[in-house]
């Protein structure tokens, strides 16, 4: 993963194989790099098995990545968002773990406490002071990513100030120092929705690159009618299933990608009948 002076965004990537970027290297494919690393993080052995001293190693570079041979940099958005099957979901979710940690690297080269550097240890998952005397190891940003229904069992989603005109997603938000995540996913809807919560249901986790976080996904309803705030979120709009299915067929609305918990938590609904949806 590159760049010296941001949080990664590009992960080293095999590009041999006709399925898509492989981000799951071992070791002897990633040696030109490891002079220019800031940091090498082992994930695991290689799943290939035809290296067994290889390991899969994900690099922040001292500037840009460059193609060399089989290798080249790809943004981690994009390599992410090319996972259409079991195989590739289960290739890039090393994303998550190896994004995460070099995140930790990139902003921990010196002690926040003393300002003397740090260096890596324990296969690039912790920083350590020059004393030896004081561990740093990488955070992780807790999120809350909420699915909001009506009471006329309609999904709402919101467009981001970002976004393109057909783009629509679940709300999502930080969750704050000495707050619960029910109570972030409270306070999330009522900035950027507008609505006052009735109930939250907590209905799984994904962790997430960018650049650490950990998604908490719920589900919430309301009988308050949305009002996008006019910064965050430029707008929004409530489905039924039926009009949801026939506006992403239409393309009039893109949903988020197949790997990311946004999605899963539409799919919920979608699956879902009112009265489960409810309880």
């Amino acid at each position: 993963l590159g760049g010296p002076d941001r949080v990664p965004s590009e992960v080293l990537a095999r590009t041999d194989d006709a399925a898509g970027p492989r981000v799951l290297i071992p070791r002897r494919l990633a040696e030109p790099f490891l002079a220019s690393a800031r940091a090498v993080v082992a994930l695991g052995e290689t799943a290939e098995g035809t290296d067994p001293a290889g390991i899969v190693a994900v690099l922040a570079g001292q500037g840009p990545l460059r193609p060399s041979g089989e290798m080249r940099p790809v943004p981690v958005r994009s390599a992410m968002a090319q996972a259409n099957s079991p195989a590739t979901v289960a290739e890039l979710s090393a994303l998550s773990p190896g994004q995460a940690v070099l995140a930790g690297h990139a902003t921990h080269l010196f002690s926040p406490e003393t300002g003397a550097p740090t260096r890596q240890t324990a296969s690039g998952w912790v920083r350590l002071s020059a004393d030896e005397d004081t561990e740093f190891f990488p955070r992780t940003d807790p999120a809350v990513i909420v699915a909001l229904v009506d009471e006329e069992d309609r999904l709402i989603l919101g467009r981001s100030a970002a976004w393109p005109a057909t783009r629509f997603s679940t709300f999502a938000g930080f969750v704050e120092p000495a707050e619960t995540p029910e109570e972030a996913v409270v306070r999330e809807l009522r900035e950027e929705a507008g609505v006052v919560v009735d109930r939250v249901r907590y209905l799984g986790s994904q962790p997430w690159p960018f650049p650490r976080s950990l998604m908490l996904g719920y589900i919430a309803s309301t009988s308050t009618p949305p009002v996008p705030d006019g910064e965050e979120i430029t707008a929004v709009r409530a489905f039924s299933r039926a009009e949801l299915r026939a506006a992403v067929a239409a393309g009039e609305v893109d949903l988020p990608g197949e790997l990311s918990i946004s999605r899963s938590l539409i799919t919920a609904w979608l699956m879902s009948e009112e009265d489960s949806v409810e309880s």
